[in-house]
């Protein structure tokens, strides 16, 4: 399977630390402020949360006495916890929190954050090693998270830099059918067995950092029980742009969800088959397990799906043969002379 990486376009702005929460930065540098950027996981080519989505984050900030890094043993103490940050003017790029906070002297910060809701909760006591916040997805209202870190800082004159990748995996989907000829008349693309409840820890890097991942449901990708979707032998895709009124998602949406492994999942696809105007077999289903596929941090998946002929009619297909019979034998005609 061919691995694809998220683009997120870059958008920086400040975030003010002063009680006047439209004051683009602290003038007076002595507060701490924050600049925010949407980056990218690798070579990513696709943009997901737009600069105009990007509307909230919550961010924790943690004291040490020296540097930290996820292999320490560094106890980290709380200074900032689950603070909301929002965007106030989305023109001017101007953004607000409630409250005032300023650098701890000598001592370093570690700022964490995401967009993942205010459910998604930092520890607010002391820890040791990165934190980490649980998040449910809502497969009905999907979530692009993001998350970002900046560690070991101390009395900057300049905003903190914080830069969001993505910490979910994309799933899309392109179907054809086996044969040409028939048409496949798509009702249904459902994913069976989804976790959409898990933790995620921050690391140094942005991969394996999801466990607990639990509470599976289905999910319908596509729902064309009103209005199907008729493909041949093409491959044709399935949202990105092609969602149908009432499919369950439309515009440029794909399915987000939490690194896992794919053991437990399937596809199931539901489709009338066609021939020349006459449905052969109606709510036919084909299936396929996700054996051995990594759902990883960051990863955008693409299943090609050939969508087969059904069992009941794989057999029928109408075949010709023909020969040529021989000529009859050849016997003498009327005429005996000529002039």
């Amino acid at each position: 399977m061919k691995k694809l990486f998220l683009l997120l376009a870059v958008a920086t702005f400040g975030l003010t630390s002063c009680t006047d929460e439209q004051v683009l930065e602290d003038t007076q540098n002595d507060g701490i402020s924050f600049r925010t950027m949407l980056g990218k996981n690798s070579n990513s080519k696709i943009m997901e949360l737009s600069n105009n989505s990007f509307a909230e984050f919550w961010v924790s900030a943690y004291r040490t006495t020296g540097d930290v890094n996820i292999d320490t043993a560094q106890t980290l103490v709380p200074y900032i916890s689950n603070l909301h940050v929002t965007k106030q003017d989305v023109l001017l790029n101007t953004w607000g929190y409630a409250g005032s906070y300023y650098w701890p002297g000598i001592e370093k910060l570690n700022f964490f954050a995401h967009n993942a809701g205010a459910s998604s909760t930092m520890p607010t006591t002391s820890i040791t090693g990165y934190p980490s916040f649980s998040f449910t997805q809502d497969l009905a209202n999907q979530l692009d998270v993001v998350v970002a870190r900046a560690n070991n800082l101390a009395n900057l004159t300049s905003p903190v830099n914080l830069i969001f990748n993505h910490a979910l995996c994309q799933i899309n989907f392109s179907l054809q059918g086996a044969v040409a000829g028939p048409d496949f008349v798509i009702k249904k693309i459902e994913l069976l067995g989804i976790y959409t409840t898990g933790t995620f820890k921050f690391k140094d890097t942005l991969y394996f950092n999801w466990s607990n991942q639990t509470t599976a449901t289905s999910f319908t990708y596509f729902n064309g029980t009103l209005t199907p979707r008729t493909i041949t032998n093409s491959l044709v895709s399935f949202g990105n742009g092609s969602g149908v009124a009432g499919s369950g998602i439309t515009g440029n949406e794909a399915l987000m969800i939490i690194p896992q492994d794919g053991d437990h999942l399937q596809i199931k696809v539901t489709y009338d088959f066609v021939n020349a105007g006459v449905t052969l077999v109606s709510d036919a289903t084909a299936t396929a397990t996700l054996d051995g596929e990594h759902m990883d941090v960051g990863k955008k998946v693409r299943y090609n799906l050939t969508i087969p002929v059904p069992s009941g009619v794989a057999g029928n297909r109408i075949e010709f043969t023909g020969t040529v019979s021989n000529w009859n034998p050849e016997v003498i005609g009327g005429i005996t002379s000529v002039n």
